[in-house]
């Protein structure tokens, strides 16, 4: 799996990691899985060792790790500054390993609260690897704090029904997307941005689904 870190909003510190769901840690062969970060391999795998399922941690610190000098990376016109964070992870199965279970790609990605970070006045102090985003209707990893961070603010995720990292009206704290798109500048809210998304997510995903297009959006409130 290769990516990039194209640009960070807001002022909150994050990690950035990478479940293979339903993949036990013993299926992993750690001498063929290596992490390589703009071009240089790393001494470790990024492997979380203290997990039951494979999950690798790419970045602890997005922010850190990107280089940039300015507040807002790449989500300010004042902010243009190249892309320093490139990433690839190369990952080996144990031979016999059980993989039946494994969703399609992208599989997990996720990110999570620095260490040491304060992320808002309604969680805990410092959450770090407790505080967890994840695609909508993903579930947590065993680390994250269901008990208090999950339903928090306007989260109503609700395990029972398989609902995860959704507000009351189905808007997403992630998304994944088909292709490059010009994401809202600064403060801007997404909604703003895209008038169209707000119908596509009350839909349930079955109405306006080339929302992100750039026929649909406002073009002076992305970057």
């Amino acid at each position: 799996m290769s990516g990039k870190l194209a640009a960070i909003g807001a002022s909150y510190q994050n990690g950035f990691a990478i479940r293979l769901p339903n993949v036990d840690l013993t299926a992993i062969n750690g001498e063929l899985t290596y992490l390589t970060i703009n071009g240089q391999r790393q001494a470790h795998s990024g492997l979380e060792l203290d997990m039951t399922e494979a999950s690798f941690v790419i970045s602890e610190n997005l922010n850190a790790d990107a280089g940039y000098n300015c507040q807002y990376f790449r989500t300010q016109a004042t902010c243009r500054e190249d892309i320093n964070l490139e990433f690839e992870l190369n990952i080996g199965i144990a031979a016999g390993a059980d993989t039946l279970g494994l969703p399609p790609m992208p599989y997990d990605p996720f990110i999570f609260a620095t260490p040491g970070t304060y992320h808002g006045d309604d969680l805990p102090n410092h959450p770090g690897r407790s505080l967890e985003i994840h695609l909508a209707d993903q579930s947590p990893t065993e680390k994250f704090d269901t008990v208090n961070i999950m339903g928090k603010s306007v989260d109503d995720s609700d395990p029972a029904s398989g609902k995860y990292f959704k507000t009351a009206n189905n808007l997403p704290w992630a998304l994944m997307l088909p292709e490059t798109w010009a994401w809202p500048l600064e403060r801007v809210d997404l909604l703003k941005a895209y008038p169209n998304f707000e119908e596509y997510t009350v839909s349930g995903g079955n109405s306006q689904i080339l929302w992100f297009k750039g026929e649909n959006a406002v073009a002076a409130q992305c970057y």
